[in-house]
């Protein structure tokens, strides 16, 4: 008996109650597209599945307009990012030329994500250099004037993640980063002003010019702000950018930094019980204090008493500080004790911190925050700088 043949499928169609096997997990890229993986709950895998086919959706990465794929995968894609493995699998997976092109040929939103995945991806060394060669350094300094706030604030982050080498520093300085950056510290943004500091921290302490820049810029006034901004790290940058400025002889600024009322803050700073905001301070106060005008005004706010008592305080990189301070201030130095140092007012309850020659070089808060102490110290008053510098460098 002859055998019927199958009946062809029409062309395009599946017959019913057939599924055709699914490579990728069905509707996933549209899904995560339209929305961030947070909205959706979806956990942050090491790796997660949907990342190849979000980096296919970015394309190119030009002429990305709003509510589109692109768009929408370049912010699943900067939160994909804060994951250290999807770190490296996006930057493998060529995720950042369309995100450096999405930086200059982009929506106002487009913008922003990319800026967002650059600033997660740029925090893991190796693709530090990935990103500079890919030139995302002049884009991201252009959205520092241009872009939105969390451009702004995403862009500073990428930007102090990149200023770790003295080529991306070069080209920030020569991309005139530094008077949008001193723009940046003026934001409404907590975060964007941290940032900002950061950056203009590191480059403070390079080259000359990028010294004078900052000066023309007018940063010395918000830098003086954020000395009492209520984020302690962005008090930490501020004072470190201000040390940079005041340590340099060619520009010789300390008058000018006396008439924004530069002491006061320094002084308060001393008196907290954050070493990282400690240590600056004082290397900014000792730069100044070479001065006849920053002597007087260090004078004039009552600075003497705080720096006695910490001359009176066990051994270590600070209290020589002070010592040195007082003697350029004619005050008379008072011998030490072997009193420990404890927390000062205002510290988070329960703190105490260990001195130099204590075996714990840590200090530790029921808050469950831990800062590292100066276990460093001058051997001599003349090379107290290279060893700031270093210790700066090594984080306090």
């Amino acid at each position: 008996m002859r055998r019927s043949r199958r009946p062809r499928r029409a062309l395009g169609r599946e017959p019913q109650g057939h599924h055709r096997r699914q490579r990728h997990p069905p509707s996933g890229t549209r899904l995560l597209g339209k929305c961030s993986l947070r909205r959706l709950h979806v956990p942050l895998t090491p790796i997660s599945p949907y990342l190849p086919p979000q980096v296919r959706l970015l394309g190119d990465g030009r002429r990305t307009r709003t509510d589109t794929p692109q768009e929408r995968s370049a912010a699943v894609l900067a939160d994909l990012a804060r994951s250290g493995d999807n770190k490296f699998a996006i930057v493998e997976a060529g995720g950042v030329g369309p995100l450096v092109a999405m930086l200059v040929d982009g929506s106002r939103e487009a913008q922003s994500a990319a800026a967002g995945a650059i600033w997660h991806l740029a925090a893991l060394e190796p693709n530090k250099k990935v990103i500079y060669y890919a030139g995302a350094i002049v884009p991201l300094v252009a959205l520092l004037s241009s872009g939105s706030t969390d451009a702004q604030t995403y862009s500073a982050g990428a930007l102090w993640h990149l200023a770790s080498s003295a080529d991306s520093k070069a080209q920030m300085a020569e991309a005139g980063a530094i008077p949008p950056l001193v723009a940046v510290l003026r934001s409404p943004s907590a975060e964007a002003r941290e940032h900002a500091a950061a950056v203009l921290s590191t480059l403070a302490r390079g080259q000359v010019a990028n010294k004078r820049a900052i000066l023309k810029a007018a940063g010395l006034p918000p830098l003086i702000k954020l000395l009492t901004d209520p984020r302690v790290q962005s008090q930490q940058y501020a004072a470190c950018a201000l040390w940079g400025l005041a340590e340099s002889e060619e520009l010789n600024c300390a008058r000018e930094m006396v008439e924004e009322h530069v002491i006061a803050p320094l002084i308060e700073m001393l008196q907290a019980n954050h070493p990282s905001t400690r240590g600056f301070a004082a290397a900014c106060l000792v730069s100044l204090c070479a001065q006849p005008e920053a002597q007087v005004g260090i004078k004039q706010v009552g600075g003497g008493e705080p720096l006695v008592k910490l001359a009176r305080g066990q051994p270590s990189w600070l209290r020589s500080r002070a010592v040195e301070m007082l003697e350029m201030l004619g005050i008379p130095v008072p011998e030490p004790d072997d009193t420990p140092v404890t927390a000062a007012k205002g510290s988070p309850a329960g703190g105490t911190v260990t001195g130099a020659n204590s075996n714990s070089p840590r200090m530790t808060f029921h808050s469950k925050t831990t800062f590292h102490v100066f276990s460093f110290q001058a051997s001599n008053s003349s090379n107290w700088l290279r060893e700031v510098r270093a210790q700066a460098d090594r984080g306090w």
